[in-house]
């Protein structure tokens, strides 16, 4: 692995508390949604996003 960019330090520190402190307050996620609901989701929200892209590029 590479090292990181110079001034990545202080990135990778903010990222890495921030996990931390994440992970130290976690509850167990559940899933309410079943498998053949999530990609329709999935879609719905893609096509409007694409929608507003193409109505702010007007």
């Amino acid at each position: 692995m590479a090292p990181p960019p110079p001034g990545a330090g202080v990135l990778i520190t903010y990222i890495r508390n921030c996990t931390d402190t994440w992970n130290s307050c976690a509850n167990q996620f559940t899933w309410t949604a079943t498998a053949e609901v999530i990609p329709a989701k999935f879609r719905h929200i893609h096509t409007d996003t694409k929608k507003l892209v193409a109505n702010n590029s007007k």
